[in-house]
């Protein structure tokens, strides 16, 4: 297979995630097309760098009842193994794998009580972007007394007010 200096490059999750996801350890993917890999000439891989704005409605099981709505501007960069989510409205309550961090207010209780987290949001005026680099993810909030107005894909780190 296709291969860097640590064995890694082109490789994909391993089980079920494996089907979207490379792993957490992959260098990126390479612009020749990763041969011998399962990402081979795969359609889903190109082009390496690629965004896209989303919008997306979370509804429990065996009910049409929207319990989270968010949206936001995603960017890839599948040749290193980055993702760049910067999200413009979040409300409801989220329960997903992987969700940024709760404070205590927030935790949805009866949720909870089953041992898992859900996180109640209303972010309605402000942007949040998480970092997915590798296998690290970070989260960062921006300052109250930024007079520009963020919009997806700010670069300026003179804004970032923490980093979690």
């Amino acid at each position: 297979s296709a291969s860097d200096a640590g064995g890694t490059t082109c490789a994909i999750a391993p089980g079920a995630i494996g089907a979207a996801h490379q792993a957490a350890y992959s260098s990126g993917y390479l612009r020749s097309g990763c041969p011998d890999t399962p990402a081979q000439n795969s359609p889903y891989m190109w082009p390496l760098k690629w965004a896209a704005d989303y919008e997306s409605h979370s509804m429990p099981a065996y009910t049409d009842e929207v319990v989270f709505h968010a949206k936001g501007r995603t960017y890839y960069a599948l040749d290193k193994n980055w993702k760049r989510s910067d999200t413009v409205y979040q409300k409801g309550v989220l329960r997903t794998i992987g969700q940024s961090p709760c404070s205590e207010e927030d935790i949805d209780p009866d949720f909870a009580e089953k041992g898992l987290l859900g996180c109640w949001k209303n972010q309605t005026d402000y942007m949040t972007t998480m970092l997915h680099l590798g296998n690290m993810m970070y989260f960062l909030s921006y300052r109250d007394n930024v007079t520009d107005a963020l919009r997806p894909g700010e670069t300026d780190p003179s804004k970032i007010d923490e980093c979690i």
